[in-house]
């Protein structure tokens, strides 16, 4: 947890601070791993939930060259009841991740390190619970939705990065380059808005509120490269001197759809 303007390392969005998350390097020397698994419930849940996770780090070439490899996966019960379809636990989700990661070190001055993430996740419906507007008392059993169709979410983001660090001896060499992708869709139920204007629309033989689905698809790609020399730690006078670059791409596609 570092306080404060944090914007020289970590850009001008830091600048109330920043919570830093620093994953396993790979090792150099021997192999180890790690394994585990869990059984949950959670309230109003008639479904089990589970999760599993496993890490292995090895080292390929001992000393020089050094790979991890990680996956997760957690599976969650839905808790929420639709009111208007009879539903039972509509809003399970899942979630997967996993990382690899290659390290290299052919001197002892230089190290190149490659990492991939990949993480997904599904969704069947939201966890919207909803109140009556007259006595503002949640409807049905307290935990309910009352939406006319599934409302499921995706989201599916790829992270790629390769880190050169090479000492100088008066000072570190350092090459940060990234890419991601970003993709999201979530499907809204519109029938309330959109639907219920359907009779007033003039078409033959329309006299009832319709169904209006409302998809919402994003995608955010990510290229980011920087570039840093850094004084050794160990004066009393340090300095840091580079530069960074990013470029980004971002799409948004809405689209309403209308059935009677």
């Amino acid at each position: 947890v570092l306080r404060g303007p944090q914007g020289t390392l970590y850009g001008a969005s830091s600048i109330g601070g920043l919570l830093k998350y620093v994953t396993v390097s790979p090792c150099l020397d021997g192999i180890s791993g790690k394994v585990g698994g869990e059984v949950f419930t959670i309230d109003h849940a008639n479904d089990i939930g589970y999760a599993g996770q496993g890490i292995v780090n090895a080292a390929l070439v001992p000393g020089r060259l050094g790979i991890s490899a990680s996956y997760a996966y957690r599976n969650s019960p839905g808790y929420i009841d639709n009111a208007r379809t009879g539903a039972k636990d509509q809003n399970d989700y899942s979630q997967q991740g996993a990382r690899l990661s290659l390290l290299w070190r052919p001197t002892d001055a230089l190290s190149v390190q490659l990492s991939a993430v990949w993480q997904k996740i599904n969704s069947d419906n939201n966890a919207r619970v909803i109140e009556d507007l007259v006595t503002r008392e949640r409807i049905g059993d307290g935990l309910s939705n009352w939406n006319f169709v599934d409302e499921p979410f995706r989201k599916t983001m790829y992270y790629y990065a390769a880190t050169i660090d090479y000492d100088m001896d008066f000072a570190t060499l350092t090459s940060a380059t990234s890419y991601s992708r970003t993709k999201t869709s979530q499907l809204q139920d519109g029938s309330l808005i959109y639907g219920v204007a359907f009779p007033f629309l003039g078409v033959p033989g329309v006299t009832d509120p319709g169904l209006a689905p409302f998809t919402l698809d994003l995608d955010l790609k990510k290229w980011t490269q920087e570039v840093r020399l850094t004084s050794p730690s160990s004066g009393s006078f340090e300095w840091m001197i580079g530069g960074f670059f990013t470029y980004e791409k971002s799409g948004n596609q809405q689209l309403v759809r209308a059935f009677d």
